[in-house]
C-alpha cells in the first residue's frame, strides 16, 4: 500500500462556497475554505471536474496540478494547496486571489492608470519574476496572458493557468487553436511550437497591455500582423 501524497486533501478539510463560474466540459470553479491538519483555515478556490467531465478537461486540470507540484512555491505563482478525488470528481485547491484577473483589473481601472507608472512597473517586474522562476525550472507556460495573471488580496501578482504547461522539449497537451491566441508567438500559432522563447513573446504582449490599459490598439495591431503572418 502506497502512502498518500502530501498534496492529498480529504473532503472533510474542504467547505464549498459560492460558485464563481462554470465552464464547458463540467469544469466548475467555487470559493471555499480549506482547513489544514493543524487546524488553520484558509480561503481557497476549488476547481472541480465532475465524473462526467470530458477527457481533455480532466487531463488539463490534472496537468495543472502536477505542474504546480513540480514547479514548487514562488511568491508570484498561484499556490497549490492540494488535490482531492471523491466519487469520481477531481478537485484542485488553490489559494484565493479575490481581486481577480489582471485582464479585468486593467479594463475596469483604465481611467485611473494614466499616471500609475510605478504601480504598472511593479506589476511587470512581478510577472517577470514569476516567469523567470518557471523558465529556470525548464517549464514552458504556453498560455501566458492577462487572463492568467491574478491579483491577491494584498495586491501581489500571481501567475496561474498552468493547464497546458509542460517541460521544455516534451510532447505536451494540445492547445485549442483559439485559446488566448493574441498572446501567442508566430511559431506557436502557425506551427504549434512552444518554447521558453515563446513565453517571452507572450510576456511582451502582457507588457503592452500594461502600457495601454483599456485601449484597442494592441488588439488591432495583433489582428493585422497575425492574419498576415499566418495567412488566415
Amino acid at each position: 500500500m502506497h502512502p498518500e501524497s502530501p498534496w492529498t486533501i480529504s473532503m472533510n478539510q474542504l467547505t464549498f462556497g459560492k460558485e464563481i463560474t462554470k465552464h464547458t466540459g463540467y469544469y466548475q470553479i467555487r470559493k471555499g475554505k480549506f482547513t489544514s491538519l493543524r487546524g488553520q483555515t484558509t480561503s481557497v478556490v476549488v476547481k472541480t471536474c465532475g465524473v462526467a467531465a470530458d477527457v481533455d478537461t480532466r487531463r488539463k486540470l490534472q496537468n495543472e496540478s502536477e505542474i504546480l507540484k513540480l514547479i514548487g512555491e514562488c511568491y508570484n505563482i498561484v499556490q497549490l494547496m492540494g488535490t482531492c478525488e471523491n466519487q469520481g470528481d477531481f478537485h484542485e485547491v488553490l489559494e484565493c486571489c479575490p481581486a481577480g484577473s489582471l485582464n479585468n483589473y486593467l479594463r475596469e481601472n483604465s481611467s485611473k492608470l494614466d499616471n500609475a507608472n510605478e504601480l504598472l512597473l511593479g506589476m511587470a517586474i512581478s510577472i517577470a519574476h514569476g516567469m523567470e522562476y518557471i523558465a529556470d525550472r525548464k517549464f514552458v507556460h504556453r498560455d501566458l496572458g492577462t487572463e492568467n495573471i491574478l491579483i491577491s488580496s494584498s495586491n501581489v501578482i500571481k501567475i496561474c493557468g498552468f493547464g497546458y504547461a509542460t517541460l521544455a522539449g516534451k510532447n505536451p497537451l494540445k492547445i485549442p487553436e483559439l485559446t488566448n491566441w493574441r498572446s501567442k508567438s508566430f511559431e506557436s500559432l502557425c506551427d504549434g511550437i512552444y518554447t521558453i522563447q515563446g513565453d517571452v513573446w507572450s510576456f511582451g504582449i502582457v507588457l503592452w497591455e500594461l502600457l495601454s490599459p483599456g485601449t484597442s490598439t494592441l488588439k488591432q495591431f495583433l489582428d493585422k500582423i497575425i492574419v498576415f503572418k499566418a495567412g488566415f
